[in-house]
């Protein structure tokens, strides 16, 4: 997601669903070792055994509020729903992204579904199927030296498998600090991989024994630069809680219209 281009509505993170499932890498390295650290720090066992998160949640860029509203995502991130202050509402139904009333001219439904939803549940995401790593250099980053992998994904793996993440783990608490990535969904990767960017995750909050960021805040970033520049953007998400909804909240609205993959994508 490149948040401050114009297509940017149109874009969304490469992340696993169930039925895209691959067989994982189960070897005990380095890389399984980091990944599994940054779940079990973050209480993965329990947030796997929670069928839905919700949580308030307003998303702005360049000073515009791109987002304000209530929002409810399976922990697998298989659905998801948004309510906005309005009355619109979004729908990720595991297949397709609804917006109702069809007469609603919000934009970029899809990438606002698929996107902040997996941003939350990222520490929970980084031993799905699917994923592969590669230890990287230490760095520093906001006056302090963090251990870095870099996360990529096998063929087929969600709607951009070229997408790729730098995660940054907190060295004491082996909590996810920040993550560098780019989205070449509905962007050509040469393209996508000349815009990338970070978000460092801060205000974390228990919630039932998991450990969740409440505070985003994203910079421009390069291989060779790291963070740079000022903030372009944050995410603000309050009254966290896990929640059992019925099927049916993750369906079709009624009087909907489908927001779908941009062609050529």
């Amino acid at each position: 997601m490149a948040c401050e281009r114009s297509s940017s509505e149109n874009q969304a993170p490469s992340h696993t669903t169930p039925e895209e499932a691959v067989s994982p890498d189960t070897s005990k390295s380095n890389k399984a070792a980091f990944a599994n650290a940054i779940g079990t720090a973050h209480g993965l066992e329990r947030w796997k055994n929670k069928k839905a998160i919700k949580a308030d949640i307003r998303v702005v860029f360049s000073g515009n509020e791109r987002l304000n509203g209530s929002m409810v995502a399976e922990t697998s991130v298989g659905r998801v729903r948004i309510e906005l202050e309005d009355g619109t509402r979004l729908v990720w139904d595991g297949q397709k992204a609804w917006v109702s009333p069809d007469t609603s001219s919000f934009s970029g439904a899809r990438f606002h579904l698929r996107t902040w939803p997996y941003f939350l549940a990222a520490p929970m995401k980084f031993r799905d199927p699917g994923t592969l790593w590669q230890e990287m250099e230490e760095e520093e980053l906001m006056g302090q030296e963090y251990n870095r992998h870099k996360l990529t994904f096998k063929k087929g793996i969600g709607d951009s498998p070229d997408d790729w993440y730098v995660i940054y783990k907190d060295p004491e608490s082996d909590k996810l600090k920040a993550m560098a990535y780019v989205v070449t969904y509905a962007t050509p990767l040469e393209k996508a991989n000349e815009e990338p960017h970070i978000i460092v995750y801060d205000n974390y909050e228990e919630v039932e024994g998991t450990m969740l960021s409440t505070e985003w805040t994203f910079y421009n970033w390069s291989e060779e630069k790291g963070l740079h520049g000022d903030s372009i953007g944050y995410v603000i998400l309050e009254n966290l809680a896990f929640t059992d909804p019925a099927d049916s909240l993750f369906s079709k609205p009624d009087n909907a219209k489908e927001d779908p993959m941009p062609s050529g994508s």
